[in-house]
């Protein structure tokens, strides 16, 4: 039962190429009965001493922070781009000739960011600002 699917994890884990500064324990639990849960919680902190040790802790934070970010703002350039889509009819008609197959889209794509006429269409269009926080 238990004792094979740890040692098919363990198993697994050596399969991969890659060395990890941290090799993951295998550690059965029953938390329902309390068993093991010492156990893991002294592996989960000896991995984050680990982590920290090696200062990964706050790379992986900085990195998640930036991705986040990145995410946010592609997400709001996406809407932004769909809504002068509706709007702008020269980019409205680029769209349609690429949906129809008239166009090819990465080359189209690439013509509107290169000539700048997003951009300025974009930052034509927003209201503007009161001041910095």
């Amino acid at each position: 039962g238990s004792d094979q699917m740890v040692s098919a994890i363990k198993m697994m884990l050596g399969m991969g190429e890659e060395k990890w500064e941290w090799t993951p324990p295998v550690l059965p639990t029953q938390a329902h009965k309390g068993e093991g849960v010492s156990e893991l919680y002294q592996a989960i902190a000896r991995h984050r001493a680990c982590l920290e040790a090696a200062s990964l802790l706050r790379q992986r934070r900085q990195e998640r922070r930036r991705r986040e970010f990145m995410e946010t703002v592609q997400e709001g350039l996406s809407t932004r781009v769909r809504e002068l889509v509706e709007t702008d009819a020269g980019l409205a008609a680029l769209v349609q000739g690429v949906g129809q197959g008239e166009l090819e889209p990465y080359s189209s794509a690439l013509k509107i960011l290169k000539d700048g006429r997003l951009l300025r269409t974009w930052l034509g269009s927003l209201p503007p600002t009161t001041g910095s926080k």
